[in-house]
């Protein structure tokens, strides 16, 4: 059984992959990708159904999964906006990305393995990102409104080693609260994050289509947040003026609502070279707490974000946003540009338990035929072929006395050494 991963791809047109492979493959908790084509029906006045239409297709997915360093930022990078990249020494880039004005959000290329098969979704759109953490992993949730799909047959095999390295999931110790610049006076045990795009689907359908034909637009972009505590005396005087709007007073103010910073810092202690920061400026804050019994007292601290913080960037420039994020990692810049390296691909023919010598191993990459790739088995059946760039391959091969050999899934060559196993019968 394959592993569920799923991989992003920038588009350069909406709806139209750059390139056949993702920038990076990692294991989800779920991934879930439905057309939303529900069939339109008629019973012209029967009690049953006589007529029945394909409906329209208003695509939507979701994927889940643990939150970690090198894959987030694309997820920032759908969610927001704006990106700013900037290229960095021994391989470690900073990324940037914070809320605008923009209502036409970046499109990518969504690739979802199902076990025995792999959707390859276009024109995905992000509708909503949530990032939670209290006592274990850091995990998030994206939701997507998409243009199309199609479907391939998967080997299984291929999908075991694919995930890039250098990916450590965030625990809940990794991760540092500040409120105004100074770590809060209440121990947080709790922190999620909803983010809501709002994309308008309805209209991107016309007329001789099913499918979406423009590109939705964001609308008013919803930023909610919340902080959970155990109340003690510690938390007092922030209980108090989150409940009242101002500090050091014992009443409800007159007309204050409290306003505070809120920065998220993540550093992992085995790899002090990724880091990330997010940073909501200036958020109302509102506080929600009961007593129960005998029951030690739960506090939720309920933030909304605003539009009217400032945040400086690297390059020196000033933006007024609701979210600023920033993520150093090992990822180059996200663009539509199609991935670069190589991969070493081995092969190994057999004809049953026998090696099979001299038979050509060729790759041919499936969005050019004219790139091929070849390699001839020695007396052990094994041939390397160097230097594969990064693509989808189509593999056959040929031998003498042998029926040709097709393989009937698509080779993914990931910047990793590939291994492939070729079972070739006899002609007669």
């Amino acid at each position: 059984m394959a592993e569920r991963v799923f991989g992003m791809k920038k588009e350069a047109t909406y709806g139209v992959q750059s390139g056949t492979v993702p920038d990076w493959h990692e294991e989800v908790t779920s991934n879930k990708f439905e057309l939303g084509d529900d069939p339109v029906t008629s019973t012209g006045g029967s009690r049953m159904i006589k007529q029945v239409r394909p409906g329209v297709m208003k695509p939507t997915g979701t994927t889940e999964g643990n939150v970690d360093l090198e894959r987030i930022g694309h997820y920032l990078a759908a969610f927001l906006d704006n990106y700013f990249f900037t290229a960095g020494q021994n391989g470690f880039n900073t990324h940037e990305f914070w809320g605008g004005e923009n209502t036409e959000l970046s499109s990518f290329t969504g690739y979802a393995t199902f076990d025995y098969f792999m959707k390859t979704i276009v024109g995905m759109l992000c509708d909503g990102l949530k990032i939670e953490v209290s006592d274990e992993f850091m995990t998030h949730s994206a939701d997507w409104v998409y243009k199309d799909e199609s479907s391939e047959d998967i080997d299984p095999k291929d999908f075991e080693e694919i995930i890039t390295s250098g990916a450590i999931p965030i625990m809940f110790y990794d991760v540092d609260l500040k409120l105004n610049d100074a770590k809060p006076s209440a121990i947080m045990n709790s922190f999620s994050f909803e983010g809501k795009n709002n994309l308008n689907q309805d209209g991107t359908i016309g007329f001789g289509s099913r499918r979406p034909q423009l590109k939705a637009s964001a609308q008013q972009r919803e930023i909610s947040l919340s902080l959970v505590s155990l109340m003690d005396k510690n938390s007092v005087d922030l209980i108090r003026a989150a409940e009242y709007g101002e500090t050091q007073i014992l009443s409800p103010s007159a007309c204050q609502l409290l306003k505070t910073k809120l920065e998220l810092d993540v550093k992992i202690c085995e790899d002090a070279k990724r880091s990330m920061k997010i940073i909501f400026p200036e958020c109302a804050m509102k506080v929600e707490y009961d007593a129960k019994d005998s029951d030690q007292i739960e506090v939720t601290w309920n933030l909304t974000t605003l539009g009217t913080g400032k945040v400086t960037l690297l390059n020196g420039k000033e933006v007024v946003t609701d979210m600023y994020a920033q993520v150093i990692n090992a990822q180059t810049e996200i663009t539509d540009t199609a991935v670069t390296g190589n991969s070493t691909v081995t092969a190994n023919v057999r004809n049953g338990t026998n090696p099979v010598d001299a038979a050509t191993v060729t790759l041919t990459d499936i969005s050019d035929s004219s790139k091929t790739f070849t390699g001839t088995t020695d007396s052990t059946g094994t041939c390397t072929i160097a230097t594969v760039p990064y693509a989808k391959y189509t593999v056959t091969a040929t031998a003498t006395g042998m029926k040709n050999y097709t393989r009937t899934t698509n080779l993914i060559c990931d910047n990793k050494n590939e291994n492939i196993w070729i079972n070739m019968t006899p002609t007669a």
